[in-house]
């Protein structure tokens, strides 16, 4: 996808993965669950081996626009 976009003129602004296991994030902000997810989601964006088994993937471009445009 960046190697596509990047032919296209745009470039990665921010780009960030998520596992298949967000769904277990719990109820409230404080609960157990939701600290230990966040922890994990740290470690994750870290760790190149784990990103591999990520499901989704959230990438912002940017493409600059033309000088006096």
């Amino acid at each position: 996808m960046k190697r596509l976009m990047g032919q296209l003129g745009f470039r990665v602004e921010s780009s960030a993965m998520e596992s298949n296991n967000s769904a277990y994030r719990g109820k409230s902000p404080t609960s157990m669950y939701r600290r230990m997810y966040r922890l994990y989601e740290r470690v994750e964006q870290r760790l190149s081996f784990l990103r591999g088994m990520a499901d989704t993937w959230y990438i912002v471009f940017r493409k600059d626009g033309a000088a006096g445009a």
